[in-house]
């Protein structure tokens, strides 16, 4: 008997729900009938504004908002207390949320989650392809467009294992969907070990899985060559080919020039062609004398 009165009462309370929906929804211009049930524990609805008190499940088209505290008003929902908006290609949990009732963009504080990169089927490439979410964490979080979000003191990473191998962290930066990141003070971490500051980073995201710019810089440390410093341009010529340059500095043996042209015509055809070059320093030995003269060298190989 008890459990039918639970039942009971968990039926009248979303019957209540539905018609307090009839009134007011805390989105407005859903194309669809609004959903919106709650447990209610107090609640308050008028017709442009309300306060729901719940938990409150609320679905509006493509959205989806689970919370504790729901309150609108002509304008904005307010969300708090155990946070989770699910739109197409986006999942968000954060500890409050501040969203547009017609647009449904908005601002969520200390926010997790995952976005889809592309909605374009990713098919596998023998040169490797762009994972298909990115995993994102930020104090503040804003929803500027449909696939445009700015970060605030947050990282992102393509990596989605629960703990990602790699991260990239920044004060501030933006998120295009389908295009790129740009992040100031980015800090890659590599299993949470800071490796490389720059102070602005352009991460590409395009849909055709490679895209052409800088590649990250890469240090070294010789007691031959010195410390050194590799800078790399990677040029996507097509989806077959594509061509990487690179200029390296190295403190003890010199400076050094390289290209490397890679092409696949299908699984059973495919070329690599290297070229590089260095001018290298004059070698002394232990006693001061020339161990080896100043020279540049020359290097080329395909397979």
């Amino acid at each position: 008997m008890p459990r039918r009165l639970i039942v009971l009462f968990a039926l009248s309370l979303a019957l209540s729900a539905t018609r307090a929906a009839a009134q007011s929804t805390p989105f407005s211009g859903c194309k669809t009938d609004p959903k919106m049930l709650f447990l209610s524990l107090g609640s308050s609805i008028g017709e442009t504004s309300g306060h729901l008190v719940g938990p409150v499940h609320i679905v509006c088209d493509d959205t989806t908002v689970f919370a504790d505290d729901i309150t609108w008003d002509e304008t904005m929902l307010r969300a708090k207390g155990s946070v989770l908006v699910i739109q197409e290609g986006l999942r968000v949990t954060a500890d409050r949320a501040e969203m547009n009732r017609v647009t449904k963009l908005g601002t969520f504080y200390k926010a997790a989650g995952t976005a889809r990169l592309t909605d374009k089927a990713i098919e596998p490439s023998m040169f490797g392809t762009l994972e298909p979410e990115i995993s994102f964490y930020a104090e503040k979080l804003e929803k500027l467009a449909p696939r445009k979000y700015r970060l605030t003191d947050g990282w992102f990473s393509t990596c989605l294992q629960a703990n990602p191998r790699w991260d990239m962290r920044g004060s501030s930066g933006t998120i295009t969907l389908d295009e790129y990141v740009l992040l100031k003070n980015a800090v890659l971490r590599v299993k949470g070990v800071p490796v490389i500051y720059l102070p602005m980073l352009y991460y590409p995201l395009g849909e055709d899985d490679r895209s052409t710019g800088f590649l990250l810089p890469t240090y070294t440390a010789s007691s031959v060559r010195g410390q050194g410093i590799s800078n790399a341009f990677f040029w996507a010529i097509s989806r077959s080919m594509d061509a990487t340059f690179y200029h390296d500095y190295a403190s003890k043996s010199g400076t050094g020039a390289a290209g490397e042209y890679r092409f696949i015509s299908d699984l059973g055809s495919w070329g690599n062609v290297n070229v590089s070059t260095m001018d290298e320093n004059e070698r002394l030995a232990a006693d001061g004398s020339v161990e080896r003269s100043a020279r540049r060298t020359y290097e080329v190989w395909e397979a």
